[in-house]
C-alpha cells in the first residue's frame, strides 16, 4: 500500500529545497547587477543597478548630501583647486560609470590641459534650487571651491520647489514679491535604530534589494516625510503674510527667484548649466527656459544652455543625450553623451582667461 504520508513529506521537502535553490540562484545571479549604497560601509561605497542601462557607480560619503560625492576614478591631487557640481538625481548619475560622469570628464580634461583640478559632484533625488542654497554655507566652508556649477532642468523651473505646490525632497521655498526666498526644511530624519538595522540587513541581500527597487518602480516613489512640519510654516496665515503671494503666484517667479537665490548663495563662483528635455523631434524651449537665461543675464551669472548642442547631436548624428538601451529614446537621466555635453560646457566657462561674473 502506498505510503501517502511519506510521499507528501518527500514532495514537500523537495519543494522547499527547490525554493531555496531558486532563491540562492537569484541571490548569486543578481550580484553583478545589484548593490546598495548603504552596505557595506566604508570610505568608498558602491551602487550597482540595471534600471537605466547597466552601471556600477561609487560614492565617497560625507554629511553634505545623502550619498556624498561621486567618485571620479581619476585619483585626487593634493592641494589642487576644487570645482563642485550640484544637481538632482542627474548628479547621482548611477546610470553611468564613474569615468563617464561630468565630474570625471571635467577633472580629466582639465588636468590634460595642464590645470590640476579636483571635481566633486553631489546629487539629491528630486531636489531643486532650495536644496543647493541650503547646503551652500557648508559646501563653501568645507571645500573652498574655485567654482560651483549647478545643473538645472525642466522640473527645477516648475512647481517642484514651491512649498504647498511642489514635491521636491529635502528643501522647498516660498518666493516673495522682491524675488527673495524663504527656505522650508523638509528633510526626513536620518534612519537609526531598527530602521537602520533593516536597511543594513536588506543591503546584504541582492535579491531583497532588487525586489525593493522593483516595488518602488511599480508603486511610485514616495517623498520621505519629515518628523514634523517646520515651526516657521505651521501657521498658514503667518506664511501668507510673509510671502504676500499665493503658491500659484509664486510659480511664475521660479526661474528668476532660482537664479537670484543661487547667486546670493554662491556669488561669483556660480555657474548655471541648463539641460532641457531631449525629444526625438521638435526644438521648442521648455516652459521657463527663456526666463531662466534672461535671469542669468540680469543677475550677471555665468550660464549655459546645452539645447543647441543637444539638437546638433540629434539632427546631425542621430544621438540623444538622455535615455539608455533599455529605456525609451530620449527619456530619463543624462546618459554618457549627456554627461559629456554638460562637462564640455563647464570646461568652456572655467577655462583660463574666461571672464568671471562680479
Amino acid at each position: 500500500m502506498l505510503n501517502l504520508r511519506g510521499y507528501f513529506s518527500k514532495r514537500n521537502l523537495l519543494s522547499c529545497l527547490g525554493v531555496i535553490a531558486a532563491l540562492g540562484a537569484f541571490e548569486i545571479g543578481l550580484r553583478p547587477f545589484v548593490a546598495g549604497w548603504n552596505y557595506p560601509t566604508g570610505q568608498v561605497r558602491e551602487i550597482r543597478q540595471y534600471a537605466e542601462g547597466v552601471a556600477v557607480s561609487h560614492f565617497v560619503p560625507d554629511d553634505l548630501s545623502p550619498y556624498g560625492y561621486r567618485f571620479t576614478g581619476n585619483g585626487t591631487i593634493q592641494g589642487a583647486p576644487v570645482g563642485i557640481i550640484l544637481s538632482d538625481s542627474h548628479g547621482i548619475a548611477e546610470s553611468v560609470s564613474d569615468r563617464a560622469t561630468m565630474s570625471s570628464v571635467v577633472e580629466r580634461e582639465s588636468r590634460a590641459m595642464g590645470q590640476p583640478l579636483n571635481v566633486l559632484m553631489y546629487g539629491w533625488y528630486q531636489a531643486a534650487a532650495p536644496t543647493y542654497v541650503a547646503v551652500a554655507p557648508d559646501m563653501l566652508s568645507k571645500w573652498k571651491p574655485e567654482w560651483v556649477a549647478v545643473i538645472l532642468n525642466k522640473s527645477d523651473l516648475s512647481q517642484e520647489p514651491v512649498y504647498k505646490l511642489g514635491d521636491a525632497w529635502y528643501w522647498q521655498m516660498t518666493i516673495k514679491p522682491d524675488l527673495s526666498i524663504e527656505l522650508i526644511d523638509l528633510r526626513p530624519p536620518k534612519p537609526e535604530g531598527k530602521i537602520e538595522a533593516i536597511r543594513q540587513l536588506m543591503g546584504r541581500s541582492t535579491l531583497a534589494l532588487a525586489l525593493r527597487r522593483r516595488t518602488v518602480v511599480f508603486a511610485g516613489a514616495e517623498r520621505p516625510q519629515p518628523k514634523a512640519a517646520p515651526a516657521e510654516v505651521r501657521s498658514e496665515s503667518e506664511l501668507t503674510s510673509k510671502s504676500q503671494l499665493t503658491p500659484q503666484e509664486q510659480l511664475a517667479l521660479v526661474p528668476q527667484a532660482t537664479i537670484r537665490a543661487l547667486k546670493q548663495a554662491y556669488g561669483s563662483k556660480l555657474i548655471v548649466i541648463y539641460t532641457p528635455n531631449s525629444p526625438i523631434t521638435g526644438s521648442e524651449p521648455d516652459p521657463g527656459e527663456n526666463q531662466l537665461i534672461a535671469a542669468c543675464e540680469s543677475e550677471r551669472v555665468r550660464c549655459a544652455n546645452v539645447r543647441q548642442a543637444m539638437l546638433k547631436a540629434r539632427d546631425e548624428k542621430g544621438l540623444l543625450y538622455r535615455g539608455f538601451s533599455n529605456t525609451p529614446p530620449g527619456i530619463g537621466h543624462l546618459n554618457e553623451l549627456g554627461q559629456q555635453l554638460v562637462a564640455q560646457e563647464i570646461l568652456k566657462i572655467t577655462k583660463p582667461g574666461k571672464e568671471v561674473a562680479p
